[in-house]
């Protein structure tokens, strides 16, 4: 559990953020207002929460943590794209959220601007001028400090979280959000809209998301329950992925380096598993128009309901093919089914390097 230190009286900077040059503030707890088509906010260390908010502009609560907070500077960068930056001194940061004596130890590196940014679209307009290598750690030398902030959204507003090391939740956000982090884990619960989250190693789990939703990690588990939207894409380079009562109007798509995959209740016209090892396990709660399912090494099954109407086709590298429901039109041998249910309407792919696949009825 993160422990928050109790913050000085906020301190209110009125600033006009569509206008003159970009603004600093000495280190300090506060309060910002940020209006604008995309509004960023950048900080390198921290637990951010973000919330649904009223009127029209994005609304950030900084509380600085650490011995060295004093050291933090606050930056603001006008334009159609506001930024908040919090902007930290020297090239190591010392992150402690718990205790000294935490378990939790790791090392993350990333390359941060002149001006404090980071992350997925840094590097545009001039961003990497003066660009410098920052280690964020959990214990030795360097700068102990980083920043918790309360972030809230206005419904419809475009906003982009930029986090290096920490966790993040978001809750309610109606809009376009991305977050995009180096190594955090991520919660959303109640978003509508569009949810983007980046994190180069973390776990993320969603629940009651719907709209669009995009997962990219680098490393970590991946969960979903409940979503109700037009697209649901996954994409991780390393760990398990479980999705369960999913509706997409269009598309559920899963590519996972390695890892399980288990979609439970998945009802979508087109349903793809692509894993570099790992088994995979769907159950579809309708009938889609395209379920292909590729994994280099694991067993496969899917289970479908007694309406599936579909050409098939499964293929393994070594393993048994079990397929429960009447076909026509059969090919077969011992690593290769091919034949129609129903009257194929649909396709359905299932293909593994090494690993028993079964289509078997629900």
């Amino acid at each position: 559990m993160i422990r928050f230190r109790r913050p000085a009286p906020a301190v209110v900077f009125a600033a006009a953020f569509l206008l003159g040059p970009a603004l600093a503030h000495a280190a300090g707890d506060g309060r910002f207002s940020l209006s604008g088509d995309r509004v960023h906010v950048y900080n390198l260390a921290g637990a951010v929460k973000v919330t649904a908010g009223a009127g029209t502009s994005v609304t950030v609560v900084s509380r600085m943590q650490g011995k060295d907070a004093a050291q933090i500077s606050v930056q603001t960068f006008p334009g159609n794209e506001p930024a908040l930056v919090f902007q930290y001194p020297g090239k190591t940061i010392l992150y402690r959220p718990e205790s000294a004596g935490s378990r939790n130890t790791f090392r993350t590196n990333l390359d941060v601007g002149a001006d404090g940014r980071f992350g997925d679209g840094w590097g545009k307009n001039g961003l990497g001028l003066g660009r410098r290598k920052v280690e964020i750690k959990s214990s030795g030398s360097g700068t102990e400090a980083w920043t918790d902030l309360d972030i809230a959204i206005p419904r419809g507003q475009r906003a982009a979280i930029h986090l290096g090391v920490g966790a993040v939740t978001v809750a309610n956000v109606d809009g376009e959000l991305l977050v995009d982090c180096a190594a955090a884990s991520v919660e959303a619960q109640g978003t509508r809209g569009t949810l983007k989250i980046d994190t180069g190693s973390g776990a993320v789990s969603a629940r009651d998301v719907g709209g669009l939703v995009l997962i990219d990690t680098g490393s970590g588990g991946v969960a979903v329950n409940d979503f109700t939207g037009s697209e649901l894409l996954i994409d991780t380079g390393s760990g398990d992925v479980r999705l369960a009562a999913i509706s997409a109007d269009e598309r559920v798509s899963v590519d996972s380096g390695s890892g399980r995959v288990e979609i439970v209740e998945v009802r979508s016209p087109r349903v793809a598993v692509d894993t570099g090892s790992g088994s995979v396990f769907v159950r579809l709660a309708g009938t889609p128009r395209d379920v292909s399912v590729d994994t280099g090494s694991g067993a496969v099954t899917i289970e479908a309901p007694a309406t599936l109407d579909a050409m098939v086709e499964m293929e393994t590298g070594s393993g048994a093919l079990e397929v429960e429901f009447p076909m026509k039109s059969v090919t077969r041998d011992d690593d290769h089914v091919t034949g129609t249910i129903g009257k194929g309407t649909g396709r359905v792919v299932l293909g593994t390097g090494s690993g028993r696949i079964r289509l078997v009825r629900v």
